[in-house]
């Protein structure tokens, strides 16, 4: 199993942009690192998203350490926005933070209104508490159940922004094994798009994001 490192923006927008192979150490650079880290916190925090109970709704207003505000209107323009005002301001160590009040919509359609980065905050430990996703053995079927499988090679990101090759199917059970034991609290994400067989007439497609997936997951399963 080849650990991989590479702008962590790409895991999540499923834009079909292309990763080095290279180690962090080679490739990254100061921009990279910032756009990795302030990403890691907005997700992790006010954008939800990895635990999978809220998505923000976007536009979004962005406060720089500078003073100014930007509004974006999505996640690929969010990431644009950080790596255009970190090469304009080389030197900044302070990250930008997202001005509140937002919207976002939780698992069952309803949109909320978070005042504060203290509520978001909030949201999130009582997200990892009721998630329905963090089980080993979810992730599992979802890779090779009734209906399709999942080709590989794949990678899997974990909430740190480590990167995970799986190139064959022995690895997965490595995987799955070593986070049961060592992460439980996260929840794996697959990088897009990616290719799967459906068991019923034998035929591949490519899955473009994390909404086509679902929406795959949810026919095998009705």
């Amino acid at each position: 199993m080849k650990k991989l490192f590479g702008i962590f923006a790409v895991v999540f927008l499923a834009l079909g942009l292309t990763m080095s192979s290279c180690t962090k150490e080679e490739t990254w650079t100061d921009a990279d690192n910032f756009v990795f880290g302030t990403y890691k916190e907005f997700r992790d925090g006010p954008l939800g998203g990895h635990h999978h109970c809220y998505k923000v709704i976007f536009p979004v207003t962005i406060m720089f350490p500078d003073g100014t505000e930007q509004e974006v209107q999505d996640r690929e323009e969010l990431l644009t926005v950080l790596r255009s005002w970190k090469e304009a301001n080389p030197d900044a160590t302070e990250r930008p933070t997202i001005k509140f009040p937002i919207s976002v919509t939780n698992k069952d359609g309803d949109t909320i209104v978070v005042e504060t980065l203290e509520q978001a905050k909030e949201m999130r430990k009582e997200c990892r508490v009721e998630n329905d996703h963090k089980k080993c053995k979810n992730f599992g079927r979802f890779l090779n159940n009734k209906c399709f499988k999942v080709e590989l090679p794949i990678s899997i990101v974990m909430a740190d922004g480590e990167i995970i090759e799986i190139s064959n199917r022995r690895d997965i059970a490595k995987l799955l094994r070593d986070w049961k034991n060592e992460r439980p609290e996260e929840v794996p994400e697959l990088m897009y798009p990616i290719t799967v067989t459906l068991k019923s007439d034998n035929s591949e497609f490519v899955v473009e994001n994390a909404e086509a997936f679902e929406a795959l997951i949810a026919d095998c399963k009705g």
